[in-house]
């Protein structure tokens, strides 16, 4: 099959487009989310915990039971309290700058996200990186020999938004743990995708965002941690939350201390509704069947010249399903592949460094980047075999 042939089939098949950027947020909502947003919107949109009537204690226990929810989704531990931002850059912001001074050391992963890196570099603190395995994970070994008595916490991503690479969280948390460090995880890859414990990653704060894995609105997200670890953090933002209000500090007690202003109900109705979702369905048969097109389409795009999987192709284990693929100076530009995807096949992707230059560099695609390809629970074999195609059709330029 020709180019053209290639392009006219898969626009009959699929003609709202294919979407494979599912690292970036999650394209298709469950059923039940945009109607939960509308009703939070429609007659009385009431606040939480400033008025002393029933459309407002409605609403404050709806988002009591979110966090309940979010609670036990995560495996946090009983006393650990869901506190809500816009998003996990909010969070993992809230987490650093609340813990962390430009005299202080910070150990993170090579896998790391600018919500990370910039927020370090801006309050101008020190910080070393894990060195890597041949996956780009972070090693667990090499991790004593960079503590130092300065060292006031680790941050951790999950799991990559390159490479869909799990990092071996739990080993490298439990000795951090031995040092007294701050433990603060990053589960935007991985929330929904794979099972995210708490408890078992030996995790202090968990940062979370509402609109990829776990499939709600975007301006959701949030930091879950127990009272004892926010009594070392200080207010990354201050402001009114209906309590105290006596007083011109914050509050100390959670969620109040982290949650300044109005929060975005309407958003966290939708989330509620999409976790609810999520609830009822077989997630590890799901993320099976992410995995298997996932591994399918980056065996198919390694065969093709010039082309390689930052992280590799082993998509067996562990792992998200994400595959951004490397192309060398003579397959030609990612960007320009991105692009051609998307004009000549309706085909979604994202091209570039992805927010994230420390991974790309950790991954070996600096500085080109790469054209991400990935899977959602809404994704079918049928669009994962077509983008292979179109794929092949561009490197081969026909």
């Amino acid at each position: 099959m020709n180019g053209e042939e290639l392009r006219e089939r898969i626009h009959r098949e699929f003609p709202d487009g294919i979407y494979l950027d599912w690292a970036c947020t999650s394209g298709i909502k469950p059923p039940g989310c945009a109607e939960a947003v509308y009703r939070a919107l429609c007659g009385t949109t009431s606040n939480i915990n400033r008025g002393a009537y029933s459309k407002e204690n409605q609403a404050g226990m709806n988002i009591f039971l979110l966090r309940e929810q979010l609670r036990l989704f995560f495996d946090a531990p009983e006393d650990a309290v869901p506190v809500f931002t816009a998003n996990v850059t909010q969070a993992l912001d809230a987490a650093i700058r609340g813990s962390v001074g430009p005299e202080d050391h910070v150990i993170i992963s090579g896998l790391e996200h600018h919500a990370v890196t910039r927020t370090l570099t801006e309050i101008g603190a020190d910080y070393s990186v894990i060195p890597a395995r041949q996956d780009g994970s972070a090693d667990p070994e090499a991790f004593e020999a960079l503590v130092r008595p300065e060292t006031k916490a680790v941050v951790l991503n999950h799991a990559s938004n390159i490479s869909g690479t799990v990092n071996p969280v739990s080993g490298i948390f439990e000795k951090a743990g031995r040092h007294g460090l701050l433990r603060i995880l990053d589960t935007a890859q991985s929330a929904g995708s794979l099972p995210v414990s708490m408890t078992k990653l030996n995790t202090d704060i968990l940062c979370f965002t509402g609109h990829k894995g776990l499939l709600g609105p975007q301006g959701t997200g949030g930091m879950i941690l127990t009272q004892e670890t926010a009594d070392r953090l200080k207010p990354f933002l201050t402001g009114g939350t209906g309590s105290e209000s006596a007083v011109y500090t914050m509050p100390e007690f959670l969620p109040d201390k982290f949650e300044a202003g109005t929060l975005n109900l309407p958003g966290l109705a939708g989330l509620k509704a999409s976790l609810d979702w999520i609830g009822g369905q077989d997630l590890r048969k799901i993320h099976e069947r992410e995995m298997d097109i996932a591994q399918k389409f980056a065996s198919a795009a390694e065969a093709l010249p010039g082309l390689s999987i930052a992280g590799g192709t082993d998509y067996s284990g562990e792992r998200c399903p994400v595959v951004s693929v490397i192309f060398d100076e003579a397959a030609g530009d990612p960007s320009d592949a991105a692009a051609r995807l998307d004009e000549d096949y309706g085909i979604m992707t994202r091209s570039g460094l992805h927010c994230a230059p420390l991974a790309h560099k950790t991954l070996g695609s600096w500085p080109r980047g790469t054209v991400r390809f990935s899977f959602g629970p809404f994704t079918t074999p049928e669009e994962g075999r077509a983008a292979t195609e179109a794929l092949a059709q561009i490197v081969n330029r026909t």
